[in-house]
C-alpha cells in the first residue's frame, strides 16, 4: 500500500519547513553573541531533521540488503545491525547542523527569500517522482528512492538558481578579500568572556565567505572551472543538507516506525512496542543532555586553557596571508630584516675582534712601560745623574730635568709602537668592514626583493634604514675615539709617557725629589768641602812640595774623598727612598693606563 499526498499534507509540510528555516534564521542571528549554547542548540535543532531523514533512508536500505540473505546467516546478522550507522549519522547530523547554522548566517535577505520560496519545489518534485518510483520498486522502498531523487534534483536546481542570483543580482563590489578577512581576524585577540570555539568557527565562516566572494567575482568577469568550484561547492553542500532535512517533513509518521521496529518489507510497518519508544527517548535524552552538552563544554574549557593550541592555530592561519617586509617603498621576503641584522652582527663581531687585539696590546705596552721604571731608577740613583741634577739645580731647571729624563726612560724601546700600528690598521679595517657590509646588504636586498603583490598583504616589519646602511655611525665613532686615543700625531709612547710624568708631577713626587735633592746637596757640599780642606792641609806638610802644589794635591784627594762620600750617601738615599719612588711612578702609570683604556673602551663594541 502506498502513501497518498493531499493538500493537507502539503500545508503541514510548508509549516514545518518554514518553521525550521525560521528557527535557523533566529539562531544564526544570535551567533554574534558567541555563546556556547547557541552552537549546541543550532547543531541539535538544525541537525535533528537531517538525522531523522538519514536514519529513515538507512533503515529502508538495510531492509533491502538484509532480505537478500538467508535467515539465521552470519551476513544477515551483521547487515541488520543499526547501532553503528545510527551513531555515525548522529555525529554527522550534529556537524551538519553546525555547518548550516553558520551558512544561514552568511545569507542575505534576498537569499533567504529565495530559499523559502524554493521549499514547495522539493514537495512538487517528490510528488512527481513518487508515482514513478512505485512503478519500479516495492512500496516500502519507493518512498525512500523518490526522496533521494527529489533531494538531488532540488539541490541542483536551487544551487544553480542561487548562483545566478548571486552573480547577476547580488554583485557586491565591496566584498572583502580573504587576505583582508584573515588580517582583520588576527588583529583582535580572542575575547575570553565569549566562547573560544564560537570565535574560531566565526573566523572560518568568514574565510569561507571570502573564498565564495572570490569565486563570484571571477565568475562575474569570466567563466572558469576553479571559480565555479569556489562559488558553487559550499552552496551545493549546504543545499544538499537542507534538502535532506526538508525531506524529513515529507515522510509520513507511519513510515518512521521502520526506524524502531524489526526490519520488514511490509508495506505498512507495525507499531513499535512502548518499550522501544521509551528506550529510544531515554537514549536521546541521555546522549543530548548528559553526553553531547558536557562534551562540548569540556572541549571549550580545554581549548580555552590550551595556549599551545591557540598559538599553533594562529600560526597556521597566518601562513596563508602574504607576509612582506618594506623599506623605502620596496617589498622584500619575510626574514630579510633578520638576515640584515645577522649580517650586522657579523660585522660588529669583526670590529670587536680588532678591539680585543688592541686591548691586549695596550696591556702589554703599559707592562713594558712599568718595566722601564727600574731602568729609570737605575739611572736616577747613579753619580752622573746625581751631578746632572746638581747642575740643573744651579740653573733652576732641576724639576724640568727630572721630568724630561723620566719621560725619556719610560719611552725607552717605544712600547706603544704596536698599539699605534694597530690603531691605524683598525681604522682602515673598520672602513673596509663598512664597505663589505654595504656590498653584502645590497646583494641580499636584491635577492630578497619581490614585486608588489596583487591584492592585500600583511607588512610584518618595516626595515630600518640604519640596518640597511650598516653600522656607519658606530664605525665613525670608533675611528674618532681611536684617533683621540692615538693623539693623531707623534709617537704614541712619548705621548703616554708624558701623561704619566704629568700624573707623577701632579702627585708631588717630582717636587719631593727636588726638595730631597736640595737637602742632600747641602750635606754633600759640606762633606766635599771638608774633604778638600783636609787634602790641602795634607799637601802642605808633604816634604819637597810647595804650598800651592800641595793644596792642589790635597784638593784632588779631597775630591776623591768627596765623590766617595757622595756615592755612599747616594747609596743610602737609594736604600731609603727607591721603593717609595718606584711605587709612586707605578701608580701614575697604572692611573694613566686606566684613563687610556677608558678612552679606548669608548670605541669598543664589546659589552
Amino acid at each position: 500500500m502506498h502513501f497518498r499526498y493531499s493538500g493537507k499534507h502539503f500545508l503541514i509540510y510548508l509549516l514545518l519547513c518554514w518553521s525550521w528555516l525560521g528557527l535557523g534564521w533566529w539562531l544564526s542571528e544570535l551567533l554574534p553573541r558567541r555563546e556556547l549554547w547557541v552552537l549546541i542548540a543550532g547543531s541539535v535543532c538544525l541537525g535533528a531533521p537531517f538525522f531523522m531523514a538519514r536514519l529513515y533512508t538507512g533503515s529502508v536500505n538495510k531492509i533491502f540488503h538484509v532480505h537478500q540473505y538467508r535467515r539465521g546467516s552470519l551476513l544477515r546478522y551483521f547487515r541488520s545491525r543499526r547501532l553503528l550507522p545510527a551513531v555515525f549519522w548522529g555525529l554527522f547530523s550534529l556537524l551538519t547542523g553546525l555547518f548550516l547554522l553558520y551558512w544561514f548566517r552568511s545569507l542575505l535577505p534576498v537569499e533567504w527569500f529565495f530559499l523559502g520560496a524554493a521549499v514547495p519545489l522539493l514537495f512538487a518534485l517528490h510528488y512527481r517522482f513518487y508515482p514513478l518510483a512505485l512503478t519500479q520498486y516495492k512500496p516500502y522502498r519507493a518512498l525512500s528512492r523518490a526522496l533521494v531523487w527529489s533531494r538531488w534534483t532540488f539541490t541542483l536546481i536551487t544551487a544553480l538558481g542561487l548562483l545566478a542570483l548571486q552573480v547577476f543580482v547580488l554583485a557586491d563590489e565591496q566584498a572583502p578579500l580573504l587576505s583582508e578577512v584573515m588580517r582583520e581576524s588576527h588583529t583582535a585577540m580572542p575575547a575570553m568572556e565569549q566562547s573560544i570555539i564560537a570565535q574560531y568557527l566565526e573566523r572560518y565562516s568568514g574565510y569561507y565567505q571570502a573564498v565564495k566572494n572570490l569565486g563570484l567575482d571571477v565568475l562575474r568577469e569570466s567563466f572558469g572551472s576553479k571559480a565555479l568550484l569556489l562559488a558553487f561547492a559550499g552552496s551545493v553542500a549546504a543545499l544538499a543538507s537542507i534538502a535532506v532535512a526538508l525531506s524529513a517533513f515529507m515522510v509520513p509518521g507511519t513510515e518512521y516506525r521502520r526506524v524502531l521496529v524489526p526490519l520488514d518489507e511490509a508495506p505498512l510497518p507495525q507499531r513499535p512496542s512502548p518499550g522501544r519508544v521509551i528506550a529510544a527517548s531515554a537514549v536521546t535524552v541521555v546522549v543530548l543532555l548528559f553526553l553531547y552538552t558536557p562534551l562540548v563544554a569540556y572541549l571549550e574549557v580545554s581549548v580555552r586553557n590550551s595556549e599551545t593550541f591557540l598559538e599553533e592555530l594562529q600560526r597556521r592561519e597566518q601562513a596563508a596571508i602574504p607576509q612582506l617586509e618594506v623599506w623605502e617603498g620596496r617589498y622584500f621576503k619575510p626574514g630579510t630584516a633578520a638576515q640584515l641584522e645577522a649580517l650586522r652582527a657579523q660585522t660588529i663581531a669583526r670590529l670587536a675582534a680588532g678591539q680585543q687585539l688592541l686591548d691586549r696590546q695596550v696591556d702589554m705596552a703599559f707592562l713594558a712601560m712599568e718595566q722601564n721604571v727600574d731602568y729609570y731608577l737605575d739611572w736616577y740613583y747613579s753619580l752622573p745623574a746625581e751631578y746632572l741634577r746638581i747642575g740643573a739645580m744651579l740653573t733652576n731647571s732641576l724639576e724640568e730635568q727630572v721630568s724630561s729624563k723620566l719621560q725619556e726612560k719610560l719611552s725607552f724601546g717605544d712600547p706603544f709602537a704596536p698599539v699605534q700600528q694597530t690603531l691605524q690598521a683598525l681604522e682602515a679595517d673598520n672602513r673596509q668592514a663598512l664597505q663589505d657590509y654595504r656590498a653584502q646588504a645590497g646583494r641580499l636586498l636584491a635577492e630578497n626583493e619581490i614585486a608588489m603583490p596583487e591584492g592585500e598583504f600583511a607588512v610584518t616589519e618595516l626595515i630600518p634604514a640604519a640596518v640597511v646602511q650598516g653600522p656607519a655611525a658606530e664605525i665613525e665613532l670608533i675611528n674618532l675615539n681611536m684617533r683621540a686615543a692615538g693623539a693623531g700625531v707623534g709617537a704614541l709612547s712619548a705621548m703616554v709617557a708624558s701623561k704619566v710624568v704629568m700624573k707623577t708631577a701632579g702627585k708631588g713626587t717630582l717636587k719631593l725629589a727636588t726638595q730631597a735633592m736640595s737637602k742632600a746637596l747641602v750635606s754633600k757640599a759640606g762633606a766635599s768641602g771638608a774633604g778638600a780642606a783636609a787634602g790641602a792641609a795634607l799637601g802642605s806638610v808633604v816634604p819637597g812640595v810647595g804650598n800651592l802644589v800641595g793644596a792642589v794635591i790635597g784638593a784632588g784627594v779631597g775630591l776623591v774623598v768627596g765623590v766617595s762620600i757622595d756615592a755612599a750617601l747616594l747609596k743610602v738615599e737609594e736604600m731609603l727612598s727607591r721603593e717609595e719612588f718606584r711605587e709612586q711612578i707605578l701608580q701614575s702609570i697604572r692611573a694613566s693606563k686606566a684613563e687610556y683604556k677608558r678612552k679606548v673602551a669608548q670605541s669598543s663594541l664589546l659589552p
